[in-house]
């Protein structure tokens, strides 16, 4: 798979805007959903697991929009060790992390 610009992980909302703005400004785009609906690629992050398979199947990209929120303390910088371990090609990509504000509901 060729080099895109912009990878989105977890084409929810944010997709229905981002990805015909990055169509309309003429940059490659791919993303995933876990389910790979929509001609998304399929993808679920682990974030207790150390195992590269799930990011087999995703493109080398200049930038790495991460969508869903990750909880656990260290996922993002494994999200970053494993995609960097599979993607060579794609060292030097930028990674933007708009998660959720729902990690920081600390109400009981």
């Amino acid at each position: 798979m060729d080099r895109v610009d912009l990878l989105v992980l977890g084409a929810g909302w944010t997709s229905t805007f981002l990805l015909p703005l990055c169509a309309a400004r003429g940059l490659s785009v791919a993303a995933t959903s876990r389910a790979g609906r929509a001609g998304t690629i399929p993808f679920a992050f682990d974030p207790l697991s150390d195992s590269l398979e799930p990011f087999r199947a995703l493109p080398n990209a200049r930038t790495v929009l991460v969508v869903f929120p990750i909880y656990e303390r260290g996922g993002s910088g494994r999200l970053v060790r494993l995609y960097g371990e599979t993607h060579r090609e794609g060292e030097g990509a930028v990674f933007v992390q708009l998660g959720s504000t729902g990690i920081w509901d600390v109400s009981a």
